[in-house]
């Protein structure tokens, strides 16, 4: 995976107050300090880095999963939770995880590592996103082609028509033995 380097703002022809930015690609993209994010964020973040694989916070109320994959913002979203407004951290977030970010209503998401698609989805639906790592594309768990779950929402514009293509994709790998 690619570990982008940190540039100076006004090195890539923009002076932006209080922030630290990364330039990839001629883009300016905005680099995770604790500083500029909330503090349910940073909550989300910690409990992240214990070992959970999917972690959202709103004030005092927080949601834990430890399942893999796309399952946790699936569940959470499925078991009616009210989760507008929620700051959300996870470890790898793609186009899939993001459309279902934007159905739930969160604010800011960071993940350990993010897909080009998936920053796209949220910047372009107001949501505020960091990562440790941007990459093009998230490989299946056997390494040998693209996550299913990105296959699935491949073409998809509509958050709505992603959960769809999200839950047929999981039911056909369920009926193929694969978690």
């Amino acid at each position: 995976m690619l570990q982008l380097p940190l540039l100076d703002a006004k090195a890539c022809g923009q002076w932006i107050p209080s922030r630290s930015w990364i330039c990839y690609r001629n883009t300016v993209l905005p680099v995770l300090t604790p500083h500029i994010c909330s503090d349910s964020l940073q909550k989300a973040i910690r409990l992240l880095g214990e070992g959970h694989t999917c972690v959202l916070c709103r004030g005092e109320k927080t949601w834990i999963s430890d399942l893999r994959g796309i399952r946790p913002v699936l569940q959470f979203t499925g078991d009616g939770n009210d989760l507008h407004g929620c700051s959300a951290a996870d470890r790898i977030v793609g186009r899939a995880a993001a459309m279902l970010f934007v159905l739930a209503g969160v604010r800011e998401v960071y993940a350990d590592v993010m897909t080009e698609g998936a920053i796209t989805v949220l910047r372009s639906n107001g949501i505020d996103c960091f990562c440790k790592q941007q990459v093009f594309v998230i490989n299946n768990r056997t390494g040998d082609g693209p996550c299913p779950m990105e296959i699935a929402v491949a073409g998809i514009e509509s958050p709505e028509d992603a959960v769809t293509a999200i839950r047929q994709a999981l039911q056909r790998l369920n009926e193929k033995g694969q978690p």
